[in-house]
C-alpha cells in the first residue's frame, strides 16, 4: 500500500498537480462517492441509495409512466 501511494504521489507532482490536505484522507477500507462505496473488490449502491431503488413505486399504468 505504501508503495502504490508513494506512486500515485509521484505521479500527480510528475504532473504539476496538488491534493488539498484538508480534503485529502489515505488508508481508507471504503470511500462513498457519487452514491456508490467503493471497495478494493468493487463498488456497489450505497445503503441508501439502494433502499430508493428498492422502494420506488412500479408504475400500474401508462399516466405513471412519463419521459
Amino acid at each position: 500500500m505504501h508503495a502504490r501511494l508513494e506512486q500515485g504521489l509521484y505521479h500527480l507532482s510528475h504532473k504539476s498537480m496538488t491534493l488539498n490536505p484538508d480534503k485529502s484522507v489515505f488508508g481508507l477500507s471504503e470511500v462513498e462517492y457519487v452514491g456508490h462505496t467503493v471497495v478494493s473488490q468493487g463498488y456497489n449502491f450505497t445503503h441508501s441509495r439502494l433502499h430508493g431503488v428498492l422502494d420506488y413505486d412500479k408504475p400500474v399504468n401508462t399516466k405513471h409512466i412519463t419521459p
